[in-house]
């Protein structure tokens, strides 16, 4: 019918070169309690960036929480545990279980 059709993107994943500054030592001083991954291309590109062993070095002992089933399975493709996966794969939804993972400090 003479319709010309775009298809315009509005979205892309980049692997950025490097992490923002300070990330690094955060991990190597043990001082990150708990990672979030919210697709699986979030945790590949870390991967990617740190290479898969560091990866592993650095999130050891670190908690874990993925968003949903697939970004699970990319982390334990990678060799990472993981302890917090909502029922529900929103944000909100991961950052309720990550407050009910972890106490609250007693006074």
């Amino acid at each position: 019918m003479g319709a010309a059709v775009v298809a315009p993107v509005t979205y892309r994943n980049i692997t950025p070169a490097s992490l923002p500054a300070g990330i690094v030592e955060e991990l190597e001083g043990r001082r990150v309690h708990c990672a979030t991954f919210t697709s699986s291309s979030t945790v590949e590109n870390l991967a990617a960036i740190l290479g898969e062993n560091r990866l592993l070095h650095l999130l050891d002992g670190v908690t874990i929480a993925s968003i949903g089933p697939i970004t699970s399975r990319s982390c334990r493709e990678l060799g990472l545990p993981v302890h917090i996966e909502p029922r529900e794969y929103t944000l909100a939804a991961m950052a309720a279980e990550i407050v009910r993972y972890f106490p609250s400090p007693q006074p």
